[in-house]
C-alpha cells in the first residue's frame, strides 16, 4: 500500500514538476517535506487532498493543448 507521500510524488513525476514545488505554491514548508521524506512526521488528509487538488489543475509538461 503506498503512502500519502508516495501516491504524491507519483504524481508529481506523471506531471513532470517537483513535490517541493507544488508544495511551494501551496504554503507547505521545505521542512514540513523534509520531515515528510525522512519519516518524522506524515502529511495530514487535508495537506495530502489541497495539494491533489492542485495537481488536479495542472497538464503534463510537455503536453500541447488541443
Amino acid at each position: 500500500m503506498d503512502t500519502y507521500l508516495d501516491q504524491l510524488e507519483a504524481r508529481c513525476a506523471e506531471l513532470g514538476v517537483n513535490l517541493e514545488e507544488i508544495c511551494l505554491r501551496d504554503g507547505v514548508a521545505y521542512t514540513t517535506l523534509w520531515r515528510w521524506r525522512k519519516g518524522h512526521t506524515t502529511p495530514r488528509q487535508d495537506t495530502v487532498q489541497a495539494l491533489f487538488k492542485r495537481m488536479a489543475r495542472m497538464k503534463p509538461r510537455g503536453s500541447r493543448a488541443a
